[in-house]
């Protein structure tokens, strides 16, 4: 989980993620929790026209999901209403090697055992409650807003608003991208990397970088935690 999850606080500027608290009640449930057997797995899968994901229990290294005809009907069936809405699965299936950058290994679903959008206590999806961002010449700001499920990037000196849908982020380790579109055809792609980021004007440290590709415009910025020296 990125430390930068931890909910913040800041000028102008916010990045945070629920803080799950867990009961003693399913703690010891989930260190009980019996090993699943060969060939069983379990996690989220994600699938849209850009990526097709299945992210295990606990990790945040996704693998590619081969999708057949069964498991994407399954999928929008259980999915809610916004694009990559995760789904939790429990799979039988195998993993090999796989051509699809960045993710080395792909997963070939043979039989599906469950299938939920109720995130299971042992089980919780990731994803950040709330992303702000901006950038400078020209100037911009962006905002993503899970439990509203709303996105608006302001662009420009009059800072036009062009919203969109709540779109699920696809992450792989420290870095989270959103895939968008509007309902007037307009896409969006928003990456978010734990790595320091300094204002172009302040100079002000952050402790994300943040871009945004809107059509031919690429916005690039700073999100995260101000870093105090």
């Amino acid at each position: 989980m990125l430390r930068l999850l931890i909910p913040l606080l800041i000028a102008g500027l916010t990045f945070s993620a629920c803080n799950r608290k867990t009961s003693p009640a399913s703690a010891e449930e989930k260190k009980e929790r019996a090993p699943l057997p060969p060939g069983v797995l379990e996690g989220w899968i994600s699938i849209g026209a850009n990526a097709r994901t299945f992210t295990p229990c606990g990790s945040n290294r996704p693998v590619w999901l081969d999708a057949n005809r069964e498991l994407e009907e399954q999928y929008q069936s259980e999915k809610e209403t916004y694009d990559y809405a995760p789904v939790y699965v429990l799979v039988e299936g195998n993993m090999h090697a796989s051509r699809a950058y960045p993710y080395g290994q792909a997963l070939t679903v043979t039989t599906i055992l469950q299938s939920t959008a109720k995130a299971p206590d042992h089980c919780p999806p990731s994803a950040p409650a709330i992303v702000k961002g901006f950038g400078n010449e020209p100037p911009w700001s962006l905002e993503i807003n899970r439990n509203k499920k709303t996105i608006l990037l302001k662009t420009g000196y009059e800072q036009e608003e062009i919203p969109f849908p709540y779109s699920h982020p696809q992450q792989w380790g420290d870095e989270w991208t959103w895939y968008c579109l509007n309902k007037t055809g307009k896409s969006m792609t928003v990456k978010l990397k734990e790595k320091e980021c300094a204002d172009s004007m302040s100079g002000q440290k952050y402790a994300a970088q943040i871009s945004v590709q809107f059509g031919e415009k690429l916005f690039t910025g700073c999100a995260g935690d101000k870093i105090e020296e």
